[in-house]
């Protein structure tokens, strides 16, 4: 009964943030009305696994790579109480990819956005936290969000030259 009332309690947090008009990622903050949060948080309880947390947030089973992806966790079989890991917003806007030999960037950008400029890729490689977009490998697992979650990732578009 008491998982029960969690659950729902769960529920009304994500309805409730789902509709908020603040959008927060990195420690930015942007106002837009039309846009969702990219993730919730959620603290873990004892008992816990990502099978479970992806099957009670998203339904599926399906999303614990997202899920490891996304907070950056070594071993997925080893989560433990107390810590807080966020759950991205996966209603269809984002969707998971191995990068293989060859892939670049700039490939990824054209192929899923239509556009390659040094804004998009910025964006994608903050979105994973990559620091050297140039310099990823090929088996690494990276998010593509929708493009209205991009373009939201503010960026310094300031460069060294040189």
């Amino acid at each position: 009964m008491k998982k029960d009332i969690k659950n729902e309690y769960k529920k009304i947090l994500a309805s409730l943030l789902a509709v908020s008009t603040i959008i927060s990622f990195t420690g930015c903050a942007k106002k837009n009305k039309e846009t969702k949060p990219f993730y919730q948080t959620y603290e873990i309880e004892s008992g816990d696994t990502l099978y479970g947390i992806s099957k009670d947030n998203y339904g599926s089973y399906d999303f614990v790579d997202e899920l490891v992806v996304y907070n950056n966790i070594d071993n997925p079989d080893f989560i433990k109480a107390g810590d807080t890991i966020k759950l991205p917003n996966m209603n269809n806007d984002i969707v998971t990819y191995k990068i293989k030999f060859g892939d670049t960037f700039y490939d990824i950008c054209k192929n899923y956005y239509g556009r390659y400029d040094h804004e998009t890729i910025d964006r994608l490689a903050k979105y994973n936290g990559i620091s050297k977009p140039g310099e990823v490998q090929a088996g690494t697992i990276i998010l593509i969000p929708s493009y209205e979650i991009l373009e939201q990732i503010e960026i310094d578009y300031t460069r060294k030259l040189g």
